[in-house]
Formats: structure tokens, C-alpha cells, sequence
């Protein structure tokens, strides 16, 4: 739109008005006055193109440094390194080198060779003919001289170098530690293959190996070396102790139950693959599992649990695992050789458990009354708490104000032996007792078996605590 519309406003007219809508792409303005409506259109602006891209600015300043960190704690001494020494002393006959390290101190002689022997004298010369002299003979050959140790020393390498009379050059090994850098020292041990013994060393004691024979043992040989020396004396081959594999197994149910009472038997069942004595592993793997019971129930995993069921009172119920495994490794002895006798096998390794076992109690006690005898009033009284045998005693307590003394056993077991009056100085009052027979149940829904019951009724409440002793 170009210009500015004018709004002219006349006197004594009507006063326009101005509205503004919105339309497609801008705006439209309507002006009504007394001439009448007028409108136009006002449209939006298009947008103009992007500008072009500023160059880039210039980097900034580097900006300050950051404060230095703390200096780090100071690194733990390393242990102080131990440096070897090498000592050589004069002995009869040759030289004593000792060796001092962080393991100890080691020693060996080097003896001097021996003088050769002197040459044989020359013959005599043949008596001259008619008293002329014969001739001397000639001087025998001189023997050869003896080799002795011209010279012992540590080369550069740390290395114990002996130089014999007679040229040759032995190295008897690296007797030097070296340094580590960091504060410890290693030590090269002597070459025990070339420390040769010079002769014989005999012993008055039996020492490892060593056995004496006429009060003698020979505990280095000439000829001998260090290592050979070591192991004829000190080793001695042990073969190997073997510990088969085997099962335990854990079943908590176990125990003496009450003829009707429910036992729920559950198991977890351990594997051990056994053991050799000079070995870490047997090497030996398990391969399966057999659990079974006496109820005929089986089952192949190593825990779990069996049918619940009622116990008898000639119950005897048990769990057995069984495993089965593989072969192991062969074994060694203690000087690393093979054993093949000591080998586990490949089998089976076997554990039964404990045992649920039934019974039936015994009952035993007094009564403040003396109402009919019945199966729930006979097992108010005490329990015997396993099952009694002919020949069994227990102690019955009457207290004051008690009524009637009763005694009641499985009816298997035959007749009552005695009972004493212990009160009454011993006296024997088996006689004194009545018999009844009631069907006692057991634990549980247990239907009964007929029981002996005895019983001593007093005429009044008692009235002095006494004891009686019965035997079935």
C-alpha cells in the first residue's frame, strides 16, 4: 500500500468507523462513514533472502593458567637389597670358598693337585769284566708335577672362575646377586653339576639315605657331584596316599517318631572327588545322580524331596545317593614321577542317610481319680519317648494327694516283672497292682494296639510322696 489514507471528519456528521480483519496473506481495513463503506486490503511483507555468512571472528586471548596440583605422596622404600660375599680361606690342601646370601651360607672345597711321582731309578750297571766298573746307569724321568689352584676370582658377570697350575679354567657358576633397581637382590645359585667331591667322606651316623655298615656310612663318594650327592642321600621316592571320591547326603527328618506321627522326608546330597597327596587335583568329574528310598521312590537330582507318609512303629525309612563319576588323572609321587596304581577309577560312590524310625510309648504316671480307664487318660501320663523291651525299668513319682498309680506297655511284651515299694523299704507289691487291657492309639489318626495297663487305686488320697520302681 502506498501512502497514508486520509479520514476526513465532517461536522455535524456521523462519526466513521475503522474495523481491521484478518485475511488470507495480511490484513483488511473497512472504514463506514456517512458517504458510505469503504475497505482495503493491507498485505503481509515476504520475507527477505538470508544474509551472508560473517567472516570469522579472531581468537580469543589464551587464558591463565591453572594453579599447580599438590605434589604426590612420596613411593615406600623398597627393601633394602642384600648383597652377597665370597670369601676363599687356605685349608690343608687346597682352599675353602664360602658364599653368604640373603638364603644362608654355602660352602666347597677345591683340593690341590697331587704331586706326581717321581720317576723309577735307572738299573744298575753290569759289573766290568776282570774287576772293571761298569757304568752308571741313567737318571730315571722326573715325574709330572701335580695340578693345584693357581688362581680363584669373580669375573665381571659375578661368575666364580678358578684357574688351575696346569692352564685349565673351570666356572663354577654366578655367585653375584644382581641389582634389581628397585632395592631387592637376586641370587644365581652355584652350578651343583660341576662341584665335584675329591674323594671319599665317610660318616659314623646313619643320615637320610645313608645306612652304615660296620659302624661306616659313605655320605659323598669321589667323583661325585654336588646334585648327585644331595639326591642319593636326602631323596627318597613316597608313593602317593589316594582318597577315593564319596557322598554325603543331609536329611534332617531323621529321628525316632511316634507310631501315626507324618514324616516329610527332604535330602541335598554332596559329591567329593576325593584326593592324592601329592597332587592339587584328582581330576575327577561328576556325571550323574541315583537318590532312592525304602518307600520306592527315586529321583535323579542331587536336593529335593520325597512322599510324605505315616510312620509305623516298625518304620525304618532311609535315603541312599548314589554318584557316578569318571576316572581321575594319574597321580604322582613326591619326586613328580607317575603312580598308575594310586589312579581313582571310574564308579560309582555310594551314602546312605540316617533313618525316620517308628516306636510305640509306654505310659506311666498317677491320677487324682480314679474314672474308667481310657485311651486319651492313658496318654496324659508320662511318655516313655521310644519303645520299651521285656526287661526295661523306669521310676514312677507319687505325690500327695494322688489316687490311683498306673502303668501301661504294648501287650507284646508279656507280664509285669516287679515292682518295688521304695518307701516300704524295697518290698516287692507286684501283687498289689489290677490288669485291664485298653486299645492305646498312637500319634496322629493312628488307630491303637492293645496295651497292659496296671493299676493301684488308694482308698484315700495320698498322703506321703513316695517311689515306685517298675521293671516290665
Amino acid at each position: 500500500m502506498s501512502g497514508t489514507p486520509k479520514i476526513q471528519i465532517l461536522k455535524g456528521g456521523v462519526s466513521p468507523t475503522i474495523a481491521v480483519t484478518d485475511i488470507e496473506g495480511g490484513h483488511r481495513v473497512t472504514i463506514s462513514d456517512i458517504k458510505g463503506t469503504r475497505s482495503f486490503d493491507v498485505m503481509d511483507g515476504v520475507n527477505g533472502q538470508n544474509g551472508a555468512d560473517g567472516r570469522d571472528g579472531f581468537d580469543g586471548k589464551d587464558g591463565a593458567n591453572g594453579v599447580d596440583g599438590k605434589d604426590g605422596k612420596d613411593g615406600t622404600n623398597g627393601a633394602d637389597g642384600v648383597s652377597p660375599t665370597v670369601t676363599i680361606t687356605n685349608i690343608t690342601g687346597g682352599h675353602r670358598v664360602t658364599i653368604t646370601d640373603v638364603n644362608g651360607t654355602k660352602r666347597f672345597d677345591v683340593s690341590n693337585g697331587v704331586d706326581g711321582k717321581n720317576g723309577e731309578d735307572g738299573a744298575d750297571g753290569k759289573d766290568g769284566t776282570n774287576g772293571t766298573d761298569g757304568k752308571d746307569g741313567k737318571d730315571g724321568v722326573d715325574g709330572k708335577d701335580g695340578v693345584g689352584i693357581s688362581k680363584t676370582e669373580i669375573n665381571e658377570d659375578g661368575v666364580l672362575v678358578i684357574t688351575y697350575t696346569d692352564g685349565n679354567i673351570v666356572e663354577l657358576g654366578k655367585v653375584v646377586g644382581s641389582d634389581s633397581g628397585s632395592g631387592s637382590v637376586t641370587i644365581d645359585e652355584v652350578d651343583d653339576t660341576k662341584v665335584v667331591f675329591s674323594d671319599n667322606i665317610y660318616t659314623g651316623y646313619a643320615v637320610g639315605n645313608v645306612q652304615l655298615e660296620n659302624g661306616v656310612g659313605l655320605i659323598a663318594k669321589k667323583g661325585e657331584t654336588l646334585r648327585e650327592r644331595e639326591e642319593r642321600v636326602w631323596s627318597k621316592t613316597l608313593n602317593p596316599s589316594t582318597t577315593k571320591p564319596s557322598v554325603s547326603i543331609t536329611f534332617s527328618q531323621a529321628g525316632n517318631y511316634e507310631a501315626g506321627s507324618i514324616a516329610s522326608p527332604s535330602y541335598r546330597a554332596t559329591f567329593n572327588k576325593g584326593s592324592y597327596s601329592y597332587d592339587t587335583d584328582t581330576g575327577v568329574t561328576l556325571t550323574g545322580w541315583a537318590i532312592t528310598d525304602t518307600n520306592g521312590n527315586s529321583n535323579t537330582a542331587a536336593s529335593g524331596s520325597f512322599p510324605s507318609f505315616t510312620v509305623k512303629e516298625n518304620t525304618n525309612y532311609t535315603i541312599t545317593a548314589n554318584a557316578t563319576h569318571t576316572a581321575g588323572i594319574i597321580p604322582h609321587n613326591n619326586m613328580g614321577g607317575e603312580y598308575s596304581a594310586g589312579q581313582i577309577k571310574a564308579g560309582t560312590a555310594t551314602s546312605k542317610s540316617g533313618a525316620v524310625k517308628g516306636y510305640r510309648n509306654s505310659f506311666y504316671g498317677t491320677l487324682t481319680h480314679l474314672n474308667t480307664l481310657t485311651s486319651d487318660i492313658i496318654r496324659g501320663l508320662t511318655k516313655s519317648g521310644k519303645t520299651l523291651s521285656k526287661g526295661s525299668s523306669f521310676t514312677i513319682t507319687i505325690p500327695v494327694g494322688a489316687r490311683r498309680v498306673v502303668m501301661a506297655y504294648p501287650a507284646s511284651l508279656g507280664e509285669l516283672a516287679e515292682v518295688k515299694d521304695v518307701n516300704g523299704l524295697g518290698a516287692v507289691i507286684t501283687g498289689s497292682f489290677k490288669l485291664t487291657y485298653v486299645t492305646v492309639k498312637g500319634a496322629g489318626n493312628d488307630t491303637g494296639v492293645s496295651y497292659r495297663v496296671y493299676y493301684l487305686d488308694f482308698a484315700e488320697a495320698n498322703d506321703t510322696k513316695n517311689t515306685y520302681n517298675v521293671k516290665i
